[in-house]
């Protein structure tokens, strides 16, 4: 189990992007300049959307 429940590589975040998370939404957004990259919220192996 990691500790914060999102699977986000440091890789994957560059200069330039936007996070985006939202209060009472689980899913936490990575914005690019052509890309949405989004992350689900994990408890016990099963995603929750």
């Amino acid at each position: 189990m990691v500790h914060n429940n999102w699977m986000v590589d440091f890789d994957e975040v560059e200069e330039g992007d936007t996070i985006v998370k939202k209060r009472g939404d689980l899913m936490l957004a990575i914005h690019k300049k052509d890309t949405i990259v989004r992350h689900d919220w994990y408890c016990k192996g099963k995603p929750y959307k």
